[in-house]
């Protein structure tokens, strides 16, 4: 992934993250080969069939807060373009925990 795609990732996921935590986000590496970026936070969480839903573009499943609705679905855009994967689930902190794998960086490349 070039920079200027990572940075616009990164900024929409911890922004996003930052929007819903009541007070704690969590940035870990994970995965069974350490290839898996998760950013979580310790908001009000959603229901599963909320997660489904989450990265449809313009898709808000809370119109009370100011957004346009659209970040997430930039952000797959982003991975997509990427070829790599985004993933939601509930967060260990109770709110809601996103998954990125990118793939590797090919051998003998800096």
């Amino acid at each position: 992934i070039d920079q200027p795609d990572l940075v616009e990732l990164l900024g929409i996921l911890l922004e996003n993250a930052t929007n819903w935590a009541n007070g704690r986000i969590g940035v870990f590496m994970g995965g069974e080969a350490g290839d898996t970026l998760v950013i979580e936070d310790d908001g009000p969480g959603l229901s599963a069939a909320q997660i489904e839903r989450l990265g449809e573009r313009g898709g808000r499943l809370d119109e009370k807060r100011s957004g346009t609705g659209i970040g997430l679905s930039i952000a797959q855009e982003i991975i997509a373009l990427n070829s790599g994967s985004l993933a939601f689930s509930r967060a260990g902190l109770g709110g809601l925990a996103v998954h990125v794998r990118l793939p590797g960086r090919p051998e003998g490349t800096p």
